[in-house]
């Protein structure tokens, strides 16, 4: 069973995924901080991370970032997803093409 890492800080929404993966045959561990998600990405292998992208206690690209640092994290497969779009347009505010 493929082991997943859901880095998500609303715990509503944290769940609802990690169910849909658990329905899917996934195993699922939720981080709900980068934080949190650092310490557990040392403690157990997983085969990919799903994660938010607006995140409360750090930068996303940062964390990315040090994840390719790391040999241990370096090959990991992320998916990056968010639920927060605004009104210019696009997941960063940036207008999208129609």
């Amino acid at each position: 069973m493929a082991k997943v890492l859901l880095i998500e800080d609303e715990k509503a929404m944290s769940d609802l995924i990690a169910v849909k993966f658990r329905v899917e045959g996934f195993d699922v561990d939720q981080a709900f901080s980068l934080g949190e998600a650092k310490a557990k990405l040392t403690t157990g292998p997983y085969q990919a991370v799903l994660t938010d992208y607006l995140l409360p206690d750090g930068n996303l690209p940062d964390f990315l970032a040090q994840m390719r640092q790391n040999p241990q994290t370096k090959d990991l497969p992320v998916m990056v997803m968010t639920n927060y779009v605004s009104n210019t347009g696009g997941a960063n505010g940036q207008p999208t093409p129609a």
